[in-house]
C-alpha cells in the first residue's frame, strides 16, 4: 500500500509541477526556493569546479521548456561507495555515547573507546633489558657455523612437493574491492522549486540495484526515496 500510495503521490507532483508558472522573483533566503535562472547558474558554478559534473540535454520529448536544451539537468557517473547503508547503521547503533553538558544544554557525544581501553603504560626495568655485548664480542659466528645440515636442493625434488589446495593460500578474488558506482543526476522540480537528487545505483559487475533497500536507511526508506 506504501509503494501505491507513494507512485500516486509522484505522479500528481509531476501532473501538478507541468501546469505551475515558473517562479519569476528570487525567494531563495525567504523560502530556500530557486527559480530556473538560479538553477542554470548553480550549475553552472558546479561544473565549474567540480569537473566530473556535466550538464545532459537528455530525452528531447521529456524537454520541459523553463530551462535551455542543452541544461536540462546535472549528471556525474561512477561515484565510488565501498560503505552500505547497513553497515553504517550497525556501526552507529555499536558506538558508546555520553551525555554533555554545554551551555547548560545537555549533548549527546560519542564515546572514544580506544581511550577507555587504554591502560597505564608501565615503565620498562633496566633489570628486565638484555645484558650489553661485551666490548670483546665482535658477534663474530662464522667459525661455529656449521653447514653440513642445510639440505640440498636437489633433494627437494619430487612430483608431490607442491601444495596445490593449501587453505591458507589467497583466493583470486580476496585482493578485489567490491565497490558499488553510482550515477548521480539533478534536476529541478517546478511542483517544490528546489533542486532533486536521483541515485541510480549498480553493484561491482555494473547490474542495477533497488536503492531503496542498499542506500537508504530504514527509516527513510519508505519516506523520501522512491524506485
Amino acid at each position: 500500500m506504501t509503494g501505491i500510495k507513494a507512485a500516486l503521490y509522484q505522479t500528481y507532483v509531476k501532473t501538478a509541477g507541468g501546469l505551475m508558472p515558473t517562479l519569476g522573483a528570487s525567494k531563495f533566503v525567504e523560502e530556500g526556493v530557486l527559480t530556473p535562472d538560479e538553477f542554470v547558474l548553480a550549475g553552472d558554478l558546479l561544473v565549474a569546479k567540480c569537473k566530473t559534473w556535466s550538464w545532459e540535454a537528455g530525452d528531447p520529448s521529456k524537454a520541459v521548456a523553463f530551462l535551455p536544451k542543452d541544461k536540462q539537468f546535472l549528471m556525474t557517473r561512477n561515484v565510488k561507495c565501498a560503505a552500505r547503508v547497513a553497515t553504517m547503521e550497525a556501526l552507529a547503533a555499536s558506538q558508546k555515547t555520553e551525555t554533555v553538558m554545554v551551555d547548560d544544554e545537555e549533548w549527546v557525544a560519542p564515546v572514544d573507546a580506544s581511550a577507555q581501553d587504554e591502560g597505564e603504560i608501565e615503565d620498562i626495568s633496566k633489570k628486565d633489558t638484555p645484558a650489553a655485548v661485551s666490548a670483546d664480542d665482535d658477534g663474530d659466528d662464522d667459525e661455529d657455523d656449521d653447514d653440513s645440515d642445510v639440505p640440498e636442493m636437489s633433494e627437494f625434488v619430487a612430483e608431490d612437493n607442491l601444495v596445490k589446495s593449501d587453505p591458507a593460500t589467497m583466493k583470486e578474488e580476496d585482493h578485489i574491492e567490491k565497490t558499488r558506482t553510482y550515477d548521480i543526476s539533478i534536476t529541478y522540480d517546478n511542483y517544490f522549486r528546489t533542486p532533486k537528487v536521483w541515485l541510480f545505483g549498480y553493484d561491482e559487475v555494473r547490474t542495477k540495484h533497488s536503492l531503496r533497500t542498499t542506500a537508504a536507511s530504514r527509516y527513510r526508506a519508505h519516506r523520501n526515496t522512491t524506485r
